[in-house]
């Protein structure tokens, strides 16, 4: 059996958050808490008010692009209000596969525990579920799209639970993750979804289904601007107490006296706080809970190797729901294109956080469609079948 680190609540703020910054969550844990169980029991001292006044994220944001936000300590608070209002079951005790520094796993995970003064418990994905330790266990697991195979392993230790809430952010997930969440319910097991961002917090709920139903906006989030027409394709813009301030751009018709987050999703309203998400504005897509801008992406990629071209294109996943394919084209021996073959693998891995890798690297033989621009808009058709394997 695996040892599980038990953390004060001191040594717990001195492992998150950045040497000589107290106010910033680390960009990456130390391999000590990433790879390996850790605990943190508030027991019965409040100690969720001792947490910094003003929290700064490191975060892919809306757009797929590094950056830094801020939120409150109070917005953190109400950010753990509105997830528990959608719990099933009111938990004792957190174990959570989303990582401390991760918005999702901060406000879902180690904020909801330390506000309720609860057990919490960092388990990676590979260890799966913790120790059982505890009767009467009221669990939440705080899941990632690729946590699914970890939690129908040891679906027996979740069959000694009064009951378990397994909470997914919103991002692509496959039918093999949904099906292990409802094939569970004679378990009385329970699957919630949250769609939203670090910007937004949590912005609508739903249960998880095999059968999707539309997305339930939280109560204190409002649309803008304020009207929600059913089968109108727009794009989602939410406004609330815990929202980021607003970005300025040049569409600001908006005004409010919250701060308001312009999503970049396109959804359809099938009533006044019901929504379908229906896509995006641009190429951004969530792996494993990280929005990843695949034309920043690929830019990056074209800049970094001028000897070739680039495509990077959208996939689906069966572990992380949502993946991409890197395509290239140079020209050169088969020796140049296996070399930069592996370069390509290597600058991913270098540049871009852990889950962000291709599920292939292709070559092509021709060159890609572009745009009257010059900019690459995609592969030419018989670019399915003419490529050569390289790996």
């Amino acid at each position: 059996m695996t040892d599980v680190r038990t953390l004060s609540f001191d040594e717990l703020v001195e492992q998150i958050f950045e040497p000589g910054s107290p106010n910033l969550l680390r960009s990456e844990l130390d391999d000590s808490l990433r790879t390996s169980p850790w605990s943190s029991d508030a027991g019965a001292e409040p100690v969720f008010s001792k947490l910094p006044s003003t929290i700064y994220f490191s975060t892919s944001g809306s757009t797929g692009r590094p950056k830094v936000i801020s939120k409150t300590l109070r917005q953190v608070d109400l950010e753990v209000a509105a997830v528990s209002g959608c719990m099933p079951a009111t938990p004792n005790e957190v174990i959570s596969f989303a990582p401390a520094n991760h918005a999702f796993g901060f406000f879902c995970g180690l904020a909801f525990a330390l506000r309720h003064g609860i057990p919490y418990q960092y388990c990676p994905i590979s260890l799966g579920i913790g120790p059982i330790s505890r009767s009467e266990r009221k669990l939440l697991i705080v899941a990632l799209p690729a946590a699914y195979k970890a939690i129908e392993r040891d679906r027996d230790k979740l069959s000694r639970n009064e009951h378990t809430t397994i909470l997914q952010s919103a991002g692509p997930i496959s039918t093999a993750y949904v099906d292990a969440v409802v094939d569970m319910a004679d378990l009385t097991v329970d699957g919630v979804e949250i769609y939203g961002s670090t910007e937004a917090g949590a912005i609508a709920h739903r249960r998880t289904s095999s059968f999707p139903k539309d997305w339930e906006l939280f109560s204190d989030v409002e649309v803008l601007p304020n009207r929600t027409e059913a089968d109108l394709l727009t794009e989602l813009i939410v406004s609330g107490p815990r929202c980021v301030q607003p970005r300025t751009g040049p569409a600001e018709a908006i005004t409010n006296a919250l701060p308001h987050v312009r999503t970049g999703d396109l959804v359809r309203f099938t009533g006044e706080r019901h929504f379908a998400l229906c896509g995006r504005l641009d190429r951004v897509i969530q792996i494993n809970g990280a929005n990843t801008d695949l034309n920043f992406l690929q830019e990056f990629l074209n800049r970094r190797f001028s000897q070739a071209e680039f495509y990077v294109a959208v996939a689906s996943d069966t572990l992380r729901g949502a993946g991409f394919v890197v395509h290239f084209h140079c020209r050169g021996s088969r020796f140049v294109i296996q070399q930069l073959w592996r370069e390509i693998g290597r600058a991913l891995h270098e540049e871009f956080p852990r889950n962000v890798y291709p599920l292939e690297i292709r070559y092509n033989t021709s060159p890609f469609r572009k745009s009257s621009a010059g900019k690459i808009t995609g592969l030419l058709p018989a670019e399915t079948s003419n490529r050569v394997d390289v790996a």
